[in-house]
């Protein structure tokens, strides 16, 4: 009989397949949804800071100027913040409630303090883990080639130093040494790494000659960026791996898995494909496994990492010629 259980951060997973954040999972009914069709953990949505920013500037336009308001505007964004936090930890605590699957909250931040407080709270409401989502503008680390790593470093240490849940992070595949990065990570006690976000990307209109955000749900194919830092870090770093991005069907899950990948993030699908692609990619897994003889998730994960072949190279830019050289 073919088992697809595994374990991501020390939790008990019953399949591979991981929901990723998006406003799929803010629900508490689609959240129980994804329990009954072969999830095997869901990432809530994110918290965003910037939304919380971006709100009380909202308010502000909004208002009469004032130079004597201090007190008020002190009162507004605390409210605002409280009332944010409050709906996310209730969502937290329905979420556990209502669903077996081990729920793992998602926050987003710029500053040092509101990570920490935010990362608090969610352990409080029982949360079963923790993503962090940090991205870093390359225009912002201008000046310092370090600052952003440091900054990711530092966010880590403190978060890890608050809960006693497990804390990944999910990541920009743009750093200039992605491996050596992975490392200092692992060092600093991180249970897992996803890769990678899906940030926004800018497009244009040609049109209304327009700037206008690029469609996420567009297919990409892009699932092989992941599954080359997988193979290459399986087995490097004692955290567990995560593929994020380009992964729309059970081949690709498998190939992940077979790369070191303890599980899957999908969000793109469940929007195109509704409810029938975590059923889908379940049984594509368990046919090829049941052809293949295997018997559970473990005996494939990370057997064709760059550790683990006997060619390495074959995961290194070179192979990338054979298109061009004749």
């Amino acid at each position: 009989m073919i088992n697809l259980e595994t374990k991501y951060m020390g939790l008990e997973l019953q399949s591979p397949i991981i929901v990723g954040s998006c406003g799929l999972t803010a629900k508490v009914e689609k959240i129980k949804e994804f329990e009954e069709q072969g999830a095997g953990a869901i990432v809530l949505k994110s918290i965003f800071e910037e939304e919380i920013q971006q709100e009380f500037e909202q308010i502000l336009e909004q208002e009469p100027s004032d130079s004597g308001r201090d007190e008020y505007l002190d009162y507004l964004d605390l409210r605002i913040r409280e009332e944010r936090i409050t709906k996310y930890l209730t969502l937290i605590k329905k979420a556990k409630q209502e669903s077996k699957l081990p729920i793992i909250a998602s926050i987003n931040c710029y500053s040092l303090y509101e990570w920490k407080n935010f990362a608090r709270e969610i352990q409080n409401a029982g949360a079963d883990g923790l993503e962090l989502n940090i991205y870093i503008p390359p225009s912002e680390s201008l000046g310092n080639k370090n600052h952003t790593e440091d900054l990711y470093l530092k966010v880590v240490q403190k978060i890890k130093k608050e809960l006693r849940i497990p804390v990944s992070l999910k990541l920009s595949p743009y750093f200039t040494q992605l491996s050596h990065f992975l490392t200092k990570l692992d060092k600093e006690k991180v249970d897992g790494l996803v890769l990678f976000s899906k940030f926004y990307q800018p497009d244009i209109d040609l049109q209304t000659l327009q700037i206008k955000p690029f469609d996420a749900l567009t297919p990409q194919n892009n699932y092989t960026l992941p599954l080359r830092w997988i193979a290459i870090n399986s087995g490097r770093v004692s955290c567990d791996l995560v593929a994020s991005s380009g992964i729309d069907d059970g081949a690709k899950a498998i190939k992940m898995i077979l790369a070191g990948a303890a599980a899957i993030q999908i969000v793109s699908p469940l929007y195109k494909d509704k409810g029938i692609v975590i059923p889908g990619m379940l049984e594509e897994i368990k046919q090829w496994m049941k052809k293949h003889n295997y018997n559970k998730i473990d005996d494939i994960k990370g057997i064709l990492s760059q550790k683990e072949i006997s060619n390495p190279i074959l995961y290194e830019r070179v192979q990338f010629m054979r298109y061009f050289s004749k």
